[in-house]
């Protein structure tokens, strides 16, 4: 044998990989999905009146609430079976998402801000409602240069077969720079990176999505600040 061989020694076996923990665990997934619905519910179906009048701050209330509720959609979505089925239940499933396109639809006739008619045909881009989304790009008539970027944004994202990749990482860009970190521009991103063929910009955008949905799920920290809040009239205080 040469020296070399004789001083390799030989490897041995791996020893056997433990089970992976569950993602979530089940008392802090159970307990979030069930104070998540309570509060919804109270909110929104038990208090008189409409909903959008407990909101201090509509605008960023909605879309945080709204953002907050798809981030855990995505993460649950990793989740067994039973906490899937689980939160589907408590949560009203697709119903619930129709709620919150109906809800920005009411504050759209209320508010100026561009960012409320995005907000709601990225909810419907999302659940796949391609029609709706181009009906409400028809009629969207911006009034100034942010609203006419907004509906390009739209656009490019869920009505445009494919994007150059020079395209698609000028408006990844301009959506970073003029949207607040969330699940909105995360889900904008991931898209017309999808449509430009940026793999990574997708992968980042998909993933901090899941990490923020995960976070409230595991830890229920996220349920136990709505309840704490009265009516979510501290939402610009979240982190």
């Amino acid at each position: 044998m040469t020296g070399l061989e004789s001083d390799v020694l030989p490897l041995s076996p791996d020893p056997a990989a433990a089970p992976a923990p569950p993602y979530f665990h089940p008392w802090a997934t159970w307990l979030s999905t069930v104070l998540v619905a309570l509060l919804v519910g109270y909110v929104f179906a038990l208090t008189p009146g409409d909903p959008l009048d407990h909101l201090r701050w509509p605008e960023d209330s909605l879309e945080r609430l709204a953002g907050r509720d798809m981030e855990m959609r995505a993460a649950m979505a990793r989740a067994p079976r039973w906490e899937r089925q689980l939160y589907a239940f408590l949560s009203g499933g697709e119903e619930s998402v129709d709620d919150w396109v109906r809800w920005h639809e009411e504050l759209a006739q209320v508010s100026n801000s561009p960012e409320v008619e995005l907000d709601r045909l990225i909810l419907l881009g999302e659940v796949g409602r391609t029609t709706a989304v181009r009906e409400g790009v028809d009629e969207w008539e911006p009034d100034n240069e942010a609203a006419t970027r907004r509906r390009e944004w739209i656009t490019a994202a869920y009505l445009e077969p494919s994007l150059p990749r020079a395209t698609g990482r000028a408006l990844i860009t301009e959506v970073r720079d003029e949207l607040p970190v969330g699940w909105f521009a995360d889900a904008l991103v991931a898209r017309i990176a999808l449509r430009s063929a940026n793999t990574v910009a997708r992968e980042q955008a998909d993933s901090a999505i899941l990490a923020r949905g995960a976070a409230i799920l595991s830890a229920g920290a996220g349920c136990r600040r709505w309840v704490c809040c009265s009516r979510w009239r501290v939402w610009p205080t979240w982190p």
